[in-house]
């Protein structure tokens, strides 16, 4: 009776590791069809051929979570210098702009990432544990179930610090976002002065 119910229960892990991985499956694909901008679908796209390496300990070069911080340098374009008009500055609030469209659209696609790990974190727990049930069965299992635990186990190692990554590259994000938000504002109000100041001048 006892083997009855924990082959029961077994059944029913299963059952329950292959519901989540529908629901990501349909998730995912849910969220790459609303898209609602060709650039937006491109960049899924692209993130796509990333997706195994997003559990992998790298450098920010490597790492798509901070893929982001390898973007070019806009310090210099976006430098106001003596001689700038209002027209100059706000050219340079617009590319400020554009910097943080990017970032924004980044930002969506990072947390479809992360909450896809937090789902296939769910998964594999259930799996692990479905496999210690069996290994307690068999008294331990032979060395291929040993061999399967352990790379499962190492999955939802490097599982962890994937979602580590995309949350802290996120929380990084938001300051960064924010950033932008108040450089635009004060090119904008010192194009305006300096219009202004032109104005009253002629």
């Amino acid at each position: 009776m006892a083997n009855l119910r924990s082959v029961l229960r077994t059944l029913l892990m299963l059952l329950v590791a292959l519901t989540i991985a529908a629901d990501l499956s349909a998730a995912v694909a849910q969220q790459r069809v609303g898209a609602d901008s060709t650039r937006a679908d491109s960049a899924l796209v692209r993130q796509q051929a990333d997706r195994d390496a997003i559990h992998a300990d790298s450098t920010h070069s490597k790492n798509p979570a901070y893929r982001w911080k390898t973007w070019k340098d806009l310090s210099r374009a976006i430098a106001i210098r003596a001689l700038d008009g209002p027209a100059d500055i706000l050219e340079k609030a617009e590319i400020v702009e554009d910097r943080r469209d990017d970032l924004l659209l980044e930002q969506e696609i990072l947390q479809v990432q992360l909450n896809e790990s937090k789902h296939r974190h769910q998964s594999l727990e259930i799996q692990l544990e479905v496999l210690e049930d069996l290994a307690e069965v068999k008294r331990g299992g032979d060395f291929e179930l040993q061999q399967r635990l352990h790379n499962l186990r190492e999955n939802i190692r490097k599982n962890e610090r994937g979602i580590q990554g995309f949350a802290a590259s996120l929380k990084e994000m938001e300051k960064e976002l924010k950033r932008l938000a108040d450089l635009v504002k004060e090119y904008k109000a010192r194009a305006e002065d300096l219009q202004r100041y032109e104005e009253k001048d002629r």
